[in-house]
């Protein structure tokens, strides 16, 4: 009874924090992913003018890896709500990535970072 109640503790604690998904993501594939849920999520619209407003943070991000780096607007996890995608090359290139930004966010805009 112990350990279903341990498996069970275990398995909610991972479905609330997804603890053992970031640690993966981090140590393994180089990746940050924001695991927001979908209402916690700004509408498309607020994401395109937050890339449009902030088009020189774009192209300085684009030209840390010319052809190497890209950015897109996740519109198919959530219906109507979006978020960022950056891909990119190389640990050396996330980092820059994040000392342009400051932040795992875009100007505000939630944001995965995708090593490719």
């Amino acid at each position: 009874m112990v350990i279903v109640l341990v498996i069970l503790a275990m398995f909610l604690f991972e479905n609330k924090t997804r603890l053992l998904h970031r640690i993966v993501d981090e140590v393994l594939y180089n990746n940050y992913h924001h695991y927001l849920l979908c209402e916690d999520l700004p509408d498309i619209e607020t994401v395109e003018r937050q890339l449009n407003q902030f088009d020189s943070t774009v192209k300085q991000i684009e030209s840390l890896s010319e052809g190497n780096v890209a950015l897109e607007v996740d519109r198919s996890s959530c219906p109507g709500k979006g978020s960022i995608k950056i891909y990119f090359p190389s640990r050396s290139v996330r980092q820059r990535i994040e000392e342009i930004l400051g932040e795992k966010s875009f100007h505000g805009i939630p944001l995965d970072l995708i090593n490719w």
